[in-house]
């Protein structure tokens, strides 16, 4: 009943998850998180460790060889985009539960930042992409509720759709496409 989320980076060639942070009831909050890559040599080895961490903590460490490290002429470490939950809400007869989709503040945050996806989890998994004709800036009250219609027909965004253990669909499959998606 609480809300999380997580940020998705790729740190030199590995998508990195970062541990998922729990909110209030209503909101979570993004802190500011740092994901980094060094390389330290493994003595008496022609080999090295690849260690990734996130705010100084060791995420993964991988053993490579020095050639490939030699060969490397830069290291990429980017923020790709987070992901968050909404946690059910009960109807008023409390007989039906529901997911809300993605919520105004949610779409403000998004078209406000440069990531080209955000994410959402709630009985399905969701991605919002951006596209060429999604509006830099949009008049949306925080408080408003997203439909599919509104975030592919006004917001202009290809939106996937899983279920959990099934396939991802695309929900428009002709926006901003001359060709159908696979």
């Amino acid at each position: 009943m609480h809300e999380r989320a997580i940020t998705v980076w790729w740190a030199d060639g590995e998508f990195v998850l970062t541990e998922n942070i729990r909110g209030d009831t209503a909101s979570v909050s993004i802190p500011k998180q740092l994901v980094s890559v060094r390389y330290e040599p493994l003595k008496g080895t022609r080999k090295g460790e690849r260690i990734i961490t996130i705010n100084g903590e060791k995420y993964s460490k991988k053993t490579v060889d020095i050639q490939e490290i030699v060969r490397k002429k830069n290291i990429e470490v980017q923020y790709l985009f987070n992901m968050h939950t909404h946690p059910p809400q009960r109807s008023a007869d409390s007989a039906t539960i529901r997911y809300p989709l993605f919520s105004g503040t949610d779409m403000l945050s998004f078209l406000g930042n440069p990531s080209a996806i955000t994410g959402l989890v709630n009985d399905e998994l969701w991605l919002a992409v951006k596209t060429q004709q999604t509006p830099k800036g949009y008049a949306l009250e925080a408080s408003s509720e997203m439909t599919e219609a509104m975030l592919t027909n006004e917001l202009h965004l290809k939106i996937y759709r899983a279920q959990f253990g099934g396939a991802a669909i695309v929900v428009r499959p002709d926006i901003n496409s001359s060709a159908p998606v696979s």
